[in-house]
């Protein structure tokens, strides 16, 4: 590409084993960084470590969640001839721990799909040790959504796992 010129989608090319791009792992790095647009303190700590596998182009969070609030995991890479690029970010929430379920069950939080019915598809790695009530005159009972067609967790509780970072190179590199 020339400078100021556009991507194209031809000049991605997605980071996995069958890749054409070989990386220096050693100058790959997981970013973790508070998500101050959504409202996170800028010296927030997620408390969490990631670790960019360059082989599959995966993504492993571990540790032990720190400050709660959203954050923005991205990677870092340096090619063999140099290049640098960073992926997309994807979001990240460290919770409280005292969230209830019939706080977090609303519609806001779900994902609406074109015939009308929603998604539960937050994907994260935690648990809701709270019920709350969103029945009126009960404790500690949730009613589900009646429109909630599916509802989608986590596989794992102790690994938030990534794959598929699309990246391009810019020829125009300092070296």
């Amino acid at each position: 590409m020339k400078k100021g010129e556009e991507p194209a989608d031809s000049d991605w090319e997605e980071l996995d084993n069958m890749s054409k791009i070989n990386l220096n792992g050693k100058k790959c790095s997981v970013n973790i960084v508070p998500d101050v647009e959504n409202g996170t303190a800028a010296d927030s700590d997620s408390g969490m470590k990631g670790v960019y596998m360059t082989i599959s182009s995966s993504l492993t969070l571990s540790g032990i969640p720190k400050d709660a609030g959203k954050y923005l995991v991205f990677v870092s890479i340096e090619d063999m001839q140099g290049c640098t690029a960073v992926s997309n970010t994807i979001p990240f929430h460290v919770y409280t721990g005292e969230e209830t379920l019939a706080d977090e069950l609303v519609k806001e939080n779900l994902k609406q799909y074109e015939n009308g019915k929603y998604a539960w598809d937050i994907m994260e790695p935690w648990a809701i040790k709270n019920f709350g009530s969103n029945v009126e005159g009960e404790e500690e009972s949730v009613r589900v959504p009646a429109d909630l067609e599916v509802w989608f967790g986590s596989k794992s509780s102790s690994q938030w796992l990534c794959r598929g970072w699309y990246l391009r190179c810019d020829s125009n590199r300092n070296r």
